[in-house]
């Protein structure tokens, strides 16, 4: 097997895991148990740095993709995919931002008012970056499979 053909597919493999434990993150908060929401949010986002860190090595030992070789719609796609993905970075990063301030100005002043602000700011951005986690994970699928069928 191409080697990355290897890498795309433990990617995907790596990418629907991610919204899996997100989904189960989340069905724990509206359980009403946050310590394991964060527990796996904090696992989804290791997965997600994992994965930049794979993409970094492989972009040095096995190079790009030669997207000449694909059809538009397969570069399309492509493109939407990163832009989902980029949407999940910057978002996680800004929902684990604000669920650490939360936690710092609990521990600081319970009573803060603003904490009930920022817990909402937090929760509509989860939802926004778990859209973002699916619609990357929908679209890596379709990437893939226009690998494989490029290869035969």
């Amino acid at each position: 097997m191409d080697p990355k053909l290897l890498f795309w597919t433990g990617a995907l493999v790596n990418m629907w895991l991610i919204v899996a434990i997100a989904c189960s993150g989340i069905a724990k908060v509206r359980a009403g148990d946050e310590g394991s929401h964060q527990r796996r949010m904090i696992l989804a986002g290791s997965l997600v740095a994992l994965f930049v860190l794979a993409y970094g090595l492989k972009l040095f030992f096995l190079g790009r993709e030669d997207l000449d070789q694909w059809q538009n719609w397969s570069v399309i796609l492509l493109r939407i995919h990163e832009a989902f993905v980029l949407a999940m970075i910057l978002g996680g990063a800004r929902a684990a931002t604000l669920a650490f301030k939360v936690r710092k100005i609990e521990a600081q002043s319970p009573e803060d008012a603003s904490i009930q602000v920022l817990r909402a700011t937090h929760g509509k951005t989860g939802k926004f970056t778990f859209v973002s986690s699916l619609g990357g994970a929908i679209t890596a699928t379709g990437v893939l499979l226009g690998m494989y069928l490029r290869v035969g």
